[in-house]
C-alpha cells in the first residue's frame, strides 16, 4: 500500500506493522489502495488504482488500509469500509495520528479503541522517519480479531486508548447500583463519568 506526502513521494507501509496486521487479523486478503509497484504486493488481492480502484471495487475478507493522507482520501476509504463492513470480516487502518484533523476526529467519534504507536515510523521509500505518529484502527464485528488487537499491540508496546463513544456505550450498559453516601465512601462509582473515560493505555 501507498502512502503518499505531501510532496508526491510513495511511501510503502513499513514491513513491521504489515506483520502486526496479519497477526491480527490472520491474513490480509485486500489491499485496496495498494502500491503499483507489483514488489510491494502482501495482500491476496491488491487495487492499485489503475485499472482497478478500492474505492469502487467490493471489499471482501480481511482488509489492510494505509491510504493516501492527501485530497480527503483517508475520510473516503473509511467511508468505503462502513459500506462494505457487512461483507469483510475485519479492518485495519493504518492513519496518522492528527487529532486535530476533522478526518480523523471523525473516525475516532465511531470507533470503539484504537492504538498509537511508541515511535515515529519509517514508511519504506521515505528519506526520514515520520514527522506525526501513527495509529491502528480496527473496525470488526469478531470478536476474537478485536482480542487479537489488545493483545497483539499491547506486545509490540502500542498504547491503547478507548473512544469517548466507548465510554458512552458502557455507561448505557451499566446496571445501576445504590450509592453509599457516607462522608467516607471511596468505592468506585460506575455511574461517574470521570471514572470511565480514562484511556485504556497497555505498556
Amino acid at each position: 500500500m501507498v502512502h503518499r506526502a505531501t510532496k508526491s513521494l510513495n511511501w510503502q507501509t513499513p514491513p513491521e506493522i504489515i506483520d502486526l496486521a496479519r497477526a491480527i487479523m490472520g491474513s490480509i486478503d485486500l489491499d485496496p489502495c495498494a502500491s503499483p509497484d507489483q514488489s510491494a504486493h502482501f495482500a491476496r488481492l491488491n487495487y492499485t488504482g489503475q485499472p482497478r480502484d478500492g474505492l469502487i471495487e467490493p471489499w471482501t475478507g480481511t482488509v489492510f488500509v494505509n491510504a493516501p493522507s492527501g485530497r480527503g482520501l483517508i475520510s473516503k476509504f473509511w467511508s468505503k469500509g462502513r459500506e462494505e463492513a457487512a461483507k469483510t470480516s475485519a479492518q485495519i487502518y493504518l492513519i496518522p495520528a492528527w487529532t486535530e484533523s476533522r478526518d480523523v476526529q471523525d473516525i475516532l467519534e465511531e470507533i470503539d479503541t484504537f492504538a498509537v504507536s511508541p515511535r515515529r515510523l519509517r514508511f519504506i521509500g521515505a528519506p526520514n522517519y515520520s514527522m506525526f505518529p501513527s495509529m491502528l484502527v480496527l473496525r470488526t464485528h469478531r470478536p476474537e480479531i478485536q482480542t487479537a488487537f489488545f493483545e497483539i499491540t499491547n506486545a509490540a508496546g502500542w498504547y491503547q486508548f478507548a473512544s469517548i463513544n466507548a465510554h458512552a456505550r458502557a455507561r448505557e450498559t451499566i446496571t445501576p447500583t445504590k450509592k453509599d453516601t457516607t462522608p467516607n465512601d471511596r468505592t468506585t462509582n460506575p455511574q461517574d463519568p470521570r471514572q470511565l473515560a480514562l484511556p485504556l493505555l497497555h505498556n
